[in-house]
């Protein structure tokens, strides 16, 4: 009889049904390739590091303690950080100092703000040269070399707050004598800055 799309919808017979069904089943099919694919590569990939191992490494000596953990060692360190920090304050209040004189030649500065930023200069450096008198005075004990850097920061400070001195007395009379003695101690100080801190 024939099926809604014009074909046959009767059922075959079984001797052919069956037969049909050996000729049009197929095999049931793994995965492409050779057999061995994939336990080869695992082979290549795990050989190498077996048959030529890493070479050991060397073990890290122990840590050395560190230089702060004794009280000679947190005084170096004191020392250290309070030595960087007068050099660099020696050297940026001479640098001060000068850029004063200079906006003060230019006009740039009234004498009254020169003066004042002059005395708040001083009071820093007066400030500064009393702490270095305790390592001097050996109230505080210090190494010889210590103590000579400390003598030489404390020169160089004294020939600083001199200049500051004169170039505020030179800003209210503008008396050459002033400005010999500013010339002077500014010159005192950056010899003392180049000797001391290694500047050239």
């Amino acid at each position: 009889m024939p099926g809604r799309f014009g074909k046959s919808s009767a059922p075959l017979p079984a001797g052919r049904a069956s037969e049909r069904g050996r000729k049009g089943r197929k095999a049931p099919r793994g995965p492409s390739g050779p057999p061995f694919a994939l336990p080869l590569l695992l082979l290549f990939l795990l050989l190498p590091p077996i048959l030529f191992p890493p070479p050991a490494r060397a073990q890290d000596p122990p840590a050395e303690p560190r230089v702060s953990d004794t009280p000679a060692g947190r005084e170096f360190v004191h020392l250290s950080r309070m030595g960087t920090f007068s050099a660099g304050f020696v050297l940026e209040s001479y640098g001060f100092i000068g850029c004063l004189a200079d906006l003060l030649h230019h006009g740039v500065y009234e004498p009254e703000t020169v003066r004042s930023m002059l005395g708040e200069t001083k009071v820093f450096l007066e400030k500064s040269l009393a702490n270095m008198r305790i390592y001097q005075d050996r109230t505080i004990t210090v190494s010889p070399k210590d103590l000579q850097f400390i003598n030489g920061i404390s020169e160089i400070t004294v020939y600083l707050i001199a200049e500051a001195d004169s170039l505020a007395s030179y800003s209210e009379t503008f008396d050459m004598e002033d400005y010999r003695r500013y010339k002077d101690s500014r010159e005192k100080a950056w010899s003392g800055i180049k000797e001391h801190l290694g500047i050239k």
